[in-house]
């Protein structure tokens, strides 16, 4: 995300698994659940996540920055596609 006085920098990372073993389980943070991709729903996720998500079901690799107002929606953004991430 874009540095801001108001609000802190946050670095999150994307991984993509193709395989797994076991069931998921339910926590605290989270409970698991498996989407089509016509059936994602955006509207209960991130604002930012509209922007990533195309590059991500594509399978490419990306760079982006995001900032956020008050109420969590994104103000400004920069989505880079990339060749690798070295």
């Amino acid at each position: 995300t874009f540095a801001s006085p108001k609000r802190p920098r946050i670095e999150a990372h994307i991984f993509r698994a193709t395989k797994f073993t076991g069931e998921p389980i339910e926590t605290e943070e989270m409970v698991p659940q498996w989407f089509t991709k016509d059936t994602i729903p955006f509207a209960n996720m991130w604002s930012s996540d509209l922007y990533w998500w195309p590059y991500f079901l594509k399978n490419r690799l990306f760079v982006g920055a995001f900032e956020y107002d008050d109420q969590d929606r994104v103000i400004s953004h920069d989505i880079k596609p990339v060749s690798s991430l070295e």
